[in-house]
């Protein structure tokens, strides 16, 4: 897979993946599921990134400032603009400037619900095995 993949399936890097979806219509049994399921793969690559799940958790309750995300995780700044271009660029977060400040924020709670999701799962598989491991 292309490390283009929304550009080169027609659509533009800043239009949101929800929109993306929308606007082609996709339905069961066309041959637009396909390349929903791409699409599906692509975007939880983006979140295959445990700093990126780190960004995600600190937005979870509102914006914060590019300046409050490198203090809560200590990333380089370059490393922390490379992540978020990624989530932007995926429509995960989105950007407010104002002046020389840029601001991000989640772009739909249900990111944040999905992602809170998941970890329900990985609690119940972690006491599962604590319980197998216990004797229980």
């Amino acid at each position: 897979m292309s490390s283009r993949p929304f550009q080169d399936w027609g659509i533009d890097k800043h239009e949101s993946f929800v929109y993306s979806l929308l606007r082609n219509q996709l339905t069961d049994g066309s041959p637009m599921d396909k390349r929903l399921f791409e699409l599906h793969a692509d975007i939880c690559k983006t979140f295959a990134s445990p700093r990126r799940l780190e960004i995600l958790y600190h937005l979870r309750d509102g914006e914060e400032s590019f300046a409050a995300l490198q203090q809560a995780t200590g990333l380089a700044k370059a490393n922390l603009s490379q992540h978020l271009g990624m989530l932007r660029d995926r429509g995960v977060v989105t950007v407010r400037r104002e002046g020389q400040q840029s601001y991000f924020a989640v772009s739909n709670l249900k990111i944040i619900e999905a992602c809170d999701l998941m970890r329900q799962v990985l609690h119940e598989q972690l006491e599962e095995r604590r319980e197998v491991v216990d004797g229980r």
